[in-house]
C-alpha cells in the first residue's frame, strides 16, 4: 500500500498543541467552572438573604403580636368579660403571689386521673404530691377503701391491702405520714381529700424530709373537698365494693403567654385564684396592667377600694352560684 501522503497524515493524526496553548484552553476551562460556582454560590447568597428577610418578616409579626397582646385591655381580649378599666393587681397581691422554681418533682408537670369504676364512670382530676416514687404510676382496678380513722389519727382500723387508700388531710399529721400509714397497712397508693374548699389545686410537699426518712414508696396524690365527700359517699352509699383506677403521667407544660416551655429551674408563678402557671417575668408584665388571669380572666384583688367592694360581691355571688349548680346536679 502507497504511504500516506503529508495532506492526508495532516487530516488523519491529532493536531498537537503547543504548551501555551494548552495552558490557554486549561485556563479557559477553569475560568468556565469558576463562572459555574460563582453562579451557584450567587443563587445560595441569594437564597439566604431570601431566608433572612422571612425570618426578620416573622420577627416583625410576633413582636407586633406580643405588644397588642401586652397592650390590649381585657375587654378586647375578652368581650363577654370586659371590665369598664383595666386595673393594676395590688401590689401585696404580686408580692405574695407563689413562685415555683421548676424541678422534676413539682406537680404540674404530671397529670392525675382518678377514675372510679362505676356504672357511669366518674373522673376526678387530682394534684401528686412533690414527694415519694417518681411517676409515672398506673394502678387498675384497685378497691377504694375509706380510712378509719379518716385522717390516720390512731390505731387504723381498717383492712386496706392492696387498695387505694382515702384518708383526709388534718389533725396534725403530715402527707407523708399520713401515706406511710397508707404503705404499713399495705395499701398501693393512697388518695388525700383536702379538708378546705380553697385554695385549689393545692400541692402537698415534704417540708421536714420524711419520705426519704420514712422510705415512702407509694404514690400519693389529693383531690379537692368536694370530690372526697363524693367518694365517700359512694363508698358508704354502694354494697359492692368501690373500684378505680389510678393514673400519673408526664405531660409538658408550656407558659400560656409565651407559649414557651416551663423548663427545669425556671421560675414560675401561679395564680391562687385558678392555679393557672405562668413564667413569673410573663405574669407580671400582665398582672402589673390587668387584675385577671391572662388566660381564664378570673379577677385577682386590686388597690382601688372602691372597685374592690363590687369585685367581692360579684365573687361571693358567682360561688354561690357554683355551689347551687353543683348541689342540683349531684342530686
Amino acid at each position: 500500500m502507497d504511504a500516506l501522503s503529508p495532506s492526508r497524515q495532516s487530516r488523519t493524526q491529532p493536531m498537537m498543541l503547543s504548551p501555551s496553548e494548552n495552558r490557554m484552553q486549561d485556563l479557559q476551562e477553569s475560568n468556565r467552572e469558576l463562572a459555574g460556582l460563582l453562579h451557584h454560590l450567587r443563587a445560595r447568597v441569594s437564597d439566604i438573604r431570601q431566608q433572612v428577610s422571612d425570618i426578620r418578616d416573622q420577627q416583625e409579626i410576633i413582636l407586633q403580636h406580643q405588644q397588642a397582646f401586652q397592650q390590649s385591655p381585657p375587654d378586647a381580649m375578652d368581650p363577654q368579660n370586659a371590665v369598664a378599666q383595666a386595673r393594676p393587681t395590688s401590689l401585696k397581691t404580686l408580692a405574695e403571689l407563689p413562685r415555683i422554681s421548676i424541678q422534676n418533682s413539682s406537680s404540674f408537670l404530671y397529670h392525675v386521673s382518678l377514675k372510679l369504676c362505676k356504672k357511669e364512670d366518674k373522673i376526678f382530676e387530682a394534684i401528686v404530691g412533690e414527694f415519694g416514687p417518681t411517676p409515672p404510676h398506673s394502678l387498675l382496678e384497685k378497691q377504694v377503701v375509706v380510712a378509719c380513722p379518716l385522717t390516720g389519727k390512731g390505731t387504723l382500723e381498717c383492712q386496706a391491702e392492696n387498695s387505694i387508700l382515702y384518708m383526709e388531710r388534718g389533725d396534725g399529721i403530715t402527707f407523708v405520714q399520713k401515706a406511710f400509714i397508707a404503705q404499713k397497712a399495705g395499701a398501693v397508693a393512697v388518695v388525700i381529700g383536702n379538708n378546705t374548699s380553697h385554695p385549689w389545686p393545692y400541692v402537698m410537699k415534704d417540708s421536714k424530709g420524711e419520705a426519704n426518712t420514712l422510705g415512702l414508696k407509694i404514690p400519693v396524690v389529693m383531690i379537692s373537698r368536694e370530690d372526697g365527700k363524693d367518694l365517700m359517699e359512694w363508698c358508704n352509699n354502694d354494697q359492692s365494693p368501690l373500684k378505680a383506677n389510678l393514673t400519673v403521667e408526664e405531660i409538658g407544660k408550656d407558659c400560656i403567654i409565651c407559649v414557651e416551655p416551663l423548663s427545669l429551674n425556671q421560675t414560675a408563678l401561679r395564680l391562687p385564684s385558678c392555679g393557672h402557671l405562668f413564667h413569673e417575668s410573663c405574669a407580671l408584665l400582665w398582672l402589673e396592667q390587668h387584675n385577671s388571669c391572662p388566660y381564664c380572666r378570673q379577677e385577682l384583688p386590686t388597690d382601688d377600694k372602691e372597685y374592690e367592694v363590687e369585685r367581692r360581691r360579684r365573687q361571693n355571688t358567682s360561688s354561690e352560684t357554683f355551689r347551687t349548680n353543683r348541689l342540683s346536679f349531684y342530686g
